[in-house]
């Protein structure tokens, strides 16, 4: 233990002899930048006496403008980001000039990485002249991190006087440096952001405060506040940088604003919002709440815990906290359910989920409305239509089957004053047969024949109906002509209603000619079937094109008008569509689009 204690001694009487005699200056400095030990070097660079530096700071006898550079440094020193720096800079002597001067500082940590003071050497430069342009450029860089800085860099006494402030605060604030030093920085705070002690609170803090422009605004600056403490640990001095974050302050006042705003009118909305992670419900609505037969905090904190209990077990497959009530994966639509009030009543709604964030975490924005009185309201609405349909429609049929009725009587009451008649017998027969024509075509239309689908060729099914239709055409002096670039094309069909479909088409189209013409079947795949039966008739004026299809509404002397109603509805049971385009003189076109 002697010789532990004699090693001590020695590595100490060694440390006191460098500090004594070594020809640059040296001073030990604590952490908070208080000098613990200087050798007469240093205090001969300086001019004070080692009493007086022993109760200074390194940033007491640093040039205002050099003093964030150092600060800068001694940090990450202190973070670990430096080992070692040195940087040219003045010191403040003390009869006023300032001296040049190299400084090397390194700093001294225990076992456990803890650091315990700076160790900084310090050689006098001699002035720098203005021939030396290499040195002159590195003292420009230097100064330019204080006096170009966008950041206030200002420095206080303990009691809050301003004892340097760096030329930004002309920009920032509208002061000059001058005007500002001596007084305390609270004389241009906002009164409502002083803190009730005036005093900082620990080391270092950052806070944000308002501070007076020139102009009498305030301005929102974020301020990071570094004690310098003396040797008995009061504060002495207070480092401070400050950056305007008004804009920042603007955007976030803003963001509270619409935040509140979305808030509001979530929870005002006529429609249930849920809002659940993976895990449970995070957020409802009072329309969710009553949507869901709840009144109360508890019933709240029921659906929260398990919102999934109000779906019926059919539904379950489309629905989790995951996805929500995305229902076959589309988050974009609206997807109809049944749900289970608290009540036990049953009701129809209608959801649509999309993804957000809330509280910083994934989770599943869901939007539900009740669609119950809807659907009765579109229920009414449909027998309302079917009941305005079935009577148009009777009124047609009595229409269409009054006048073969009448000519009928009237034959028959000649009959019975003059005798029978050849002529008659025809034009009764004629009669009855235009009868039977409607019957059998509204027959066809009220009880249309189960469909049958099959894998059907539609080139081959229309050149069967060509075949069909061929001495018809020839008889109206007609050519069908076919234009197909495919040998085949399979759809799902009926073929015998996809045939009807052909027929009444080709039919209206030969029948369109009068006096010969072609018409042109074109057939190609574009994503799904197309077919186009085009004519060279005389067209159909634009006003009369949306009554095509109405029943009992034709074009043709003879016509009835319900082919081209059993047509669509043939076409819309195989779930393709129907489009027609005419101009009077150049013919009418018919394209017909079916699934492949």
């Amino acid at each position: 233990m002697a010789r532990k204690g004699n090693v001590h001694k020695e590595e100490s009487s060694l440390l006191d002899s460098v500090f004594k005699y070594a020809p640059i200056g040296m001073a030990l400095v604590d952490i908070s930048g208080r000098f613990l030990k200087i050798n007469e070097a240093l205090c001969r660079i300086v001019g004070y006496d080692e009493e007086e530096l022993l109760n200074k700071t390194f940033i007491d006898i640093t040039h205002p403008d050099d003093i964030y550079m150092d600060v800068v440094h001694a940090d990450h020193l202190l973070s670990g980001k430096l080992e070692t720096y040195g940087i040219e800079k003045r010191y403040v002597h003390k009869e006023g000039h300032f001296v040049h001067a190299m400084l090397n500082a390194s700093i001294v940590r225990d076992a456990q990485g803890v650091p315990l003071h700076f160790i900084s050497h310090i050689q006098e430069l001699a002035d720098p002249s203005p021939a030396d342009p290499e040195l002159r450029r590195r003292e420009e860089l230097y100064s330019l991190i204080a006096e170009k800085s966008q950041d206030i860099i200002a420095y206080c006494s303990a009691d809050l006087r301003i004892r340097y402030v760096s030329p930004a605060i002309k920009l920032l604030l509208g002061y000059d440096s001058e005007e500002v030093v001596g007084l305390r920085h609270t004389h241009f705070q906002h009164p409502d952001d002083l803190q009730p002690t005036g005093e900082i609170d620990g080391d270092v803090e950052t806070v944000t405060n308002r501070y007076r422009h020139k102009n009498g605004d305030y301005i929102w600056f974020e301020c990071t506040n570094r004690v310098i403490r003396d040797a008995s640990g009061k504060p002495d001095n207070i480092l401070s940088f400050c950056r305007d974050i008004t804009e920042r302050k603007r955007a976030e006042e803003k963001l509270a604003f619409q935040e509140e705003q979305y808030r509001l009118l979530v929870e005002h909305s006529p429609d249930a919002v849920l809002i659940a992670n993976t895990e449970k419900g995070l957020y409802i609505n009072e329309s969710c709440v009553r949507l869901l037969g709840g009144s109360s905090e508890e019933d709240k904190r029921t659906i929260l815990d398990d919102p999934l209990r109000f779906i019926p077990v059919p539904y379950r497959e489309h629905v989790s906290l995951r996805t929500g009530f995305a229902g076959v994966g589309k988050t974009a639509d609206f997807f109809e359910l049944e749900l289970v009030r608290l009540d036990g009543q049953v009701i129809e709604a209608e959801a649509r989920s999309v993804p957000t964030v809330f509280q910083n975490e994934p989770a599943v924005y869901t939007i539900i409305r009740d669609i119950s009185e809807r659907k009765k309201t579109m229920e009414l609405l449909n027998n309302s239509e079917k009941l305005s349909v079935a009577g148009q429609l009777a009124a047609g049929i009595a229409h269409e089957i009054r006048n073969p009725l009448t000519a009928i009587r009237g034959f028959h009451q000649l009959m019975q004053k003059s005798g029978p008649k050849k002529e008659y017998f025809d034009i009764l027969s004629s009669e009855l047969s235009r009868i039977e024509l409607i019957l059998t075509e509204l027959l066809v239309l009220a009880k249309p024949q189960q469909a049958k689908f099959t894998n059907g060729d539609i080139v081959a099914i229309i050149y069967q109906v060509m075949a069909l239709l061929e001495t018809q055409a020839i008889m109206n002096n007609v050519r069908l002509l076919i234009r197909c670039p495919e040998r085949s094309l399979f759809i799902m069909c009926d073929e015998n209603q996809i045939k009807q479909v052909f027929i009444n088409i080709i039919k209206n189209a030969i029948e369109a000619m009068p006096k010969g013409g072609d018409v042109l079947i074109e057939i190609k795949r574009a994503g799904r079937l197309l077919v186009r039966v085009s004519d060279r008739g005389g067209g159909i004026p634009q006003h009369l094109l949306p009554r095509i299809g109405q029943p009992f509404y034709t074009t043709k002397e003879e016509g009835t008008g319900l082919g081209l109603m059993i047509t669509n509805n043939i076409i819309e049971n195989h779930k393709g569509s129907m489009k027609i385009e005419s101009r009077i003189g150049s013919g009418t076109t018919f394209t017909i689009e079916l699934p492949i």
